[in-house]
Order: structure tokens, then C-alpha cells, then sequence
């Protein structure tokens, strides 16, 4: 829901009109993309939700069979006429974008995994690294567009703003910042708040961001509220500083580990979901970050080794910031809104 608020966001504020269509599933942000000026077309609840966090059956995450989706996503729009259709779920493929594809003149596609046909005239992957110019040949018609690569993440324009504000390396690291984002299903910051907590007041500052759908963000506070050297924010709205101000990062993979390189900052990676594998290799294999492993592989031990280890190499922090910054500008949505406009020309997408 991120990268799409943040292109709904700036095609706003080029003229665009943007509605957002979201079924009530638990956790669902329909409130706060009101809250943001949106209009939002909520699809019913489903009777039983069957995916569990972490669950990589994507069929499940939909709550409903795909048809019934497709209909009651066309019924919900009522008869309304758009020029872009924007789709971000794992669970929608081909089928499904034919069935919908009346209510809009095109359709765009944000994608990470590569692994099922789509429908579509615009497919943007920003996950992909270094993968092959053909992923998408056999599942993209000849007429799309593919983007892919961190030159086209979705990010919001603090941290391109970050971006263009050098960093500077302290000669000893220790402001460290964690932040498994907005749900942590494993509860990886506990894990890693017991490694770093007994060094804190005397190596450390740890900053512990939590993010707002954290169902042990009360648990969290109580515990460390008061400690020294820990410091436990919910939900802050100014996490571009907050991470510019770090010098290493212990984090998941996903939309959060674009913004730590777009800002420069070093971090540790853990996989918290088969979708992130990818993304926390091959941001390791450019030299802008460690990766740690899946969730179930890293503990306390793994993560202690890691912070103490890098807190004694500053060259090699400043080594992967630098290489953070030259893999990540912060203009992807620039680019990707540009290549909109190319495809179809005239008025402001809506």
C-alpha cells in the first residue's frame, strides 16, 4: 500500500484524480488513504481470512476466489471510465486483468515476483537487481512496458531529499536503528532488542522504530520505556530523518530497504517473507548492505556478531553507503508517472 500511496500522491499533485478500490481485510489502511484525500471504494470483508503473515500461498491473500474479486471490483466502481488502471497484489494475474480491464483505457502493473502472466500495458518491478533484460517475455504481451530496477522504487520525496544531503561517516559508529516495518509478523525487533539492549548504555544508541499495525507496540514500550541508550518510537512521521541521522540499520527487505539505501544508510538485512529473499541478496550483492538470512535462521547471537563486528569497520560503513546511494536516487516515481505519460499522452492520468 506504500509505493501506491506514494504514486497516487504525486499524481495528484499533477492534476491526476486518484480513487483507491481495497477489500476490508484485517489491517487494511482504507481509514488512513481517507485520512490522505482519497476517495476508496471498500469491497466487503471476506466470511474467513486463511493467509497467515509470512504465508507465500498468495491465491489466499485476496480473502475471495479471484472472479469474485474481479466482479465485485468492477461492480464497486460503478460504471466509472478510467485512463490507467494501477494493480499491486500478488494474488491478481492475467485472468483476473482481462476480466476488469473495461473499466480503464490501460493497465499498469507493480510487480516483485516475476512469476505469473500479466495483462497489462505498464509492468514495474523494482525489486529486480540483476536479473535478465527477457523476465517478463513469456509473461507480458509484446505491447508492455517494463520497468525494472531500484531507479524505479516508489519512494516518497523525503528521502530523495535525503538523498541529496551528504552523509557524514563518524569515525566511531552508534547510532543504530531498527525497524522491521509496520507489522513484523515474526517479532524480529524483540530479537534483536535482546541482543543490543545489555551493551546499550555503553556502545550504543538504539533507536526502535515500530510501525503502526505492530501488535506488540504496548508490549514494546512498557518493557523499554526508560532504559538507557534505547529509545522506542511508534509510527514517526519523520522516518527519512530519522534514518539519515543513523549510522547502520538492522532491517527487513521490502519498500523499507529501498528507502535505507536512497539515504545512504548501511544496514543488516533479514528476509522476513519469500518476496524479500531476493531483494536483501541482491541489495548484499551491490556492496550497500549484509544479509543476514531468513527470519527463522537469524537470532540474537547472528545479529550481536554482525552490529559488533561492522561498529569496529567505519571504511567499510562508508563503503556501503556510498554504494547505497548510487544504487538508489529517489526519483522512481518521476520516472515511472514520465513513462505514463509517454504510453498514453494527453491529460493528467486518472
Amino acid at each position: 500500500m506504500a509505493r501506491c500511496l506514494t504514486l497516487a500522491t504525486y499524481l495528484r499533485q499533477e492534476g491526476a484524480s486518484v480513487v483507491f478500490i481495497c477489500r476490508a481485510l484485517a489491517g487494511n489502511l482504507c481509514d488512513e488513504l481517507n485520512s490522505a484525500g482519497f476517495r476508496v471504494h471498500r469491497l466487503p470483508s471476506p466470511p474467513a481470512t486463511t493467509a497467515e503473515p509470512g504465508d507465500d500461498d498468495y491465491p489466499k491473500w485476496l480473502g475471495v476466489p479471484w472472479e469474485t474479486d474481479a466482479v465485485e471490483t468492477s461492480a464497486g466502481l460503478k460504471g466509472e471510465r478510467f485512463d490507467w488502471l494501477i494493480v499491486d497484489h500478488y494474488s491478481i494475474t492475467a485472468s483476473w486483468h482481462r476480466a476488469v480491464a473495461p473499466v480503464s483505457a490501460r493497465t499498469m502493473v507493480i510487480d516483485d515476483l516475476a512469476e505469473t502472466e500479466m495483462e497489462c500495458d505498464l509492468l514495474v518491478n523494482q525489486s529486480i537487481i540483476d536479473a535478465p533484460g527477457n523476465l517478463y517475455e513469456r509473461k507480458a504481451p509484446p505491447r508492455c512496458v517494463t520497468l525494472t530496477g531500484p531507479t524505479y522504487a516508489l519512494l516518497r520525496p523525503e528521502f530523495t531529499h535525503r538523498h541529496d544531503i551528504a552523509r557524514a561517516d563518524p569515525a566511531t559508529p552508534r547510532h543504530l536503528l531498527i525497524s522491521f516495518g509496520g507489522v513484523d509478523p515474526v517479532d524480529l525487533t524483540s530479537r534483536t532488542l535482546r541482543a543490543l539492549a545489555p551493551d546499550a548504555p555503553t556502545r550504543w544508541v538504539v533507536e526502535t522504530i515500530l510501525g503502526p499495525a505492530n501488535p506488540r507496540a504496548e508490549e514494546l514500550t512498557r518493557a523499554h520505556r526508560g532504559r538507557p541508550g534505547i529509545e522506542i518510537v511508534r509510527g514517526p512521521s519523520d522516518l527519512a530523518k530519522r534514518m539519515s541521522r543513523a549510522d547502520l540499520a538492522i532491517g527487513a527487505g521490502g519498500i523499507s530497504a529501498w528507502e535505507r539505501c536512497c539515504v545512504g544508510l548501511p544496514s543488516l538485512m533479514v528476509s522476513l517473507a519469500p518476496n524479500q529473499t531476493g531483494i536483501c541478496e541482491g541489495i548484499a550483492r551491490t556492496g550497500s548492505g549484509r544479509y543476514l538470512g531468513e527470519a527463522e535462521a537469524v537470532d540474537s547471537a547472528l545479529i550481536l556478531a554482525a552490529v559488533s563486528e561492522l561498529s569496529e569497520q567505519p571504511e567499510a560503513l562508508a563503503a556501503m553507503s556510498t554504494a547505497a546511494l548510487s544504487l538508489v536516487d529517489g526519483r522512481g516515481v518521476e520516472r515511472v508517472v514520465r513513462e505514463m505519460r509517454r504510453i498514453a499522452p494527453g491529460d493528467p492520468p486518472r
